[in-house]
């Protein structure tokens, strides 16, 4: 197949349309590889499948797939994408419609600038496929408004209060899920930023939490007679949360607050929970971690 900037532009829309499924857990599960097994493609699989996980992995791993699939079984393709498509939003329990996928899939497709041969085969125009009712699909739902099974990692940043973080790393402990602490996790030699990175890529949430561990001021209030200092939460904590703000989705980041007095003013958007001496804020960090789609054990948590 002659290569031309066009295959290239009308691949990397597809791989767009196919990221915004959220593929990193599919592709990392046994259901993948059965569909792997499907297409008869487990070689091409372990070719291109990474030995080490890094941020952005399925980005590079989807689109050697897709490419190779597209110059090498090019009668298969339009059905591989629709599987894909299918056995990914059924994994991840999308909103699905059972009737409208394929061809809906398919005008996607066309959409992109792929020919009706490629997408249709020789069908003529005026008789195309009309949609099993097998067929599965992701429907008008997205990525962002859906539940679907995330890492049961949860990464806790956090200051020098040893005893919130001791709370809650128990919390989601007793919860079913399980707590990532870097400070615990060996060194192997690597800096904290290159910990920071390997065990964040784990991570399906992050719960950063702001205690009063610092005290600051603008310069402007620093010069008068007597500045007004304020509590605030260390700056590594405030780095973290910009860090996983950039790597995770914004609810997907939750900060717990204790008597901090000064607050970041351009985190919009995602959630802050008042600590409190009862088990208030433990409920709101359950119900928050319930809504995306984690399975939270209530009674055992709240005990």
């Amino acid at each position: 197949m002659e290569w031309t900037i066009e295959e290239n532009r009308k691949l990397k829309k597809l791989l767009v349309y196919l990221l915004e499924l959220s593929p990193v857990y599919f592709l990392a599960s046994k259901n993948f590889s059965l569909f792997c097994m499907f297409f008869d493609i487990e070689e091409i699989k372990t070719r291109y499948y990474p030995k080490t996980f890094r941020q952005g992995w399925e980005k590079s791993f989807l689109f050697s797939l897709i490419l190779h699939v597209y110059k090498e079984r090019s009668d298969e393709f339009a059905d591989f994408v629709i599987k894909f498509v299918i056995d990914c939003s059924t994994y991840n329990e999308f909103k699905i419609n059972l009737r409208e996928a394929e061809v809906s899939i398919r005008n996607d497709l066309i959409r992109f600038g792929f020919t009706h041969e490629e997408v249709y085969g020789k069908i003529p125009v005026d008789n195309q496929p009309i949609p099993s009712p097998k067929t599965i699909a992701y429907a008008s739902a997205t990525p962002k408004d859906a539940k679907f099974p995330r890492s049961k990692y949860i990464f806790i940043v956090h200051g020098h209060d040893e005893e919130l973080k001791e709370k809650v790393a128990r919390l989601i402990t007793n919860a079913g899920l399980n707590p990532i602490i870097l400070h615990e996790q060996p060194n192997k030699g690597r800096s904290i930023l290159q910990k920071l990175r390997d065990h964040s890529e784990d991570a399906g949430y992050a719960i950063v939490l702001f205690t009063p561990d610092d005290v600051g001021c603008s310069q402007e209030e620093f010069e008068k007679d007597t500045p007004d200092f304020s509590t605030r939460a260390r700056q590594n904590v405030i780095l973290e949360l910009g860090y996983f703000l950039g790597l995770l989705e914004d609810r997907l980041v939750c900060v717990i607050h204790k008597d901090v007095e000064e607050m970041p003013t351009d985190y919009k958007g995602i959630v802050y929970i008042k600590y409190d001496k009862g088990k208030e804020w433990k409920t709101d960090l359950l119900k928050e971690l319930d809504e995306i789609g984690y399975e939270i054990d209530y009674k055992n948590a709240l005990k």
